[in-house]
Order: C-alpha cells, then structure tokens, then sequence
C-alpha cells in the first residue's frame, strides 16, 4: 500500500494543538481505546471514519454540516456531546474548522 501523503506542516500543528486535545480531554474516556461507547471511538481517524454503532460514519472530512460528530456538540441533536456540558465555543470552531480542512490526523 501508499503510504499517506504528508500534512502540510500548518494542518498537522492546528490538529497537535487545537484538536487533539480537545479530543483527549473531553471525548476518549468514553470513545478511547479502553472503552467505546455505541461503538464509537474517536482518538484515530480511521475510527472516526468507520464511525459507531449502525455503521453511520461520525465525521464526513471538508463537510462539517453532515458530519455527526459536530452536530452533537452543537447540543441541538437529540444526543448531545459531552454529557458533562456543552464545549467553548472556540473548542467547537475549531473541531469545525478541522473537519472542514479533511480532519487531517
């Protein structure tokens, strides 16, 4: 197999450091390796793209508005992410931004 192009240096940083960490902190307790909650984890993309339980993708990379991981943090859906309250609205942007550049991971 190819292996996977290289991330511009300014993607690879804004994810180091806006994304991961939100991610680490508030989501892989839950959806980490050690537990996967409705069969979603999301501390790797590939997880993410294979989405949870039902086969639904989690995330859809450059379209934020059909991406359901985002639209649970909203706190608009039925579900809504973290269940110990709703993100900043900064953390969220840049989830939102990430997704929108292709979540490069």
């Amino acid at each position: 197999p190819q292996p996977a192009p290289a991330l511009p240096a300014e993607q690879v940083e804004f994810f180091e450091k806006h994304v991961r960490p939100v991610l680490a902190e508030n989501c892989y307790a839950c959806h980490g390796s050690k537990l996967a909650q409705s069969g979603l984890r999301v501390d790797g993309r590939a997880f993410l793209l294979r989405g949870m339980d039902g086969g639904r993708t989690a995330l859809v990379p450059g379209d934020p508005e059909k991406s359901p991981l985002l639209k649970v943090l909203h706190f608009n859906d039925r579900v809504k992410m973290p269940p110990k309250g709703k993100l900043p609205q900064a953390q969220i942007d840049a989830l939102t931004e990430w997704v929108r550049m292709g979540a490069p991971w």
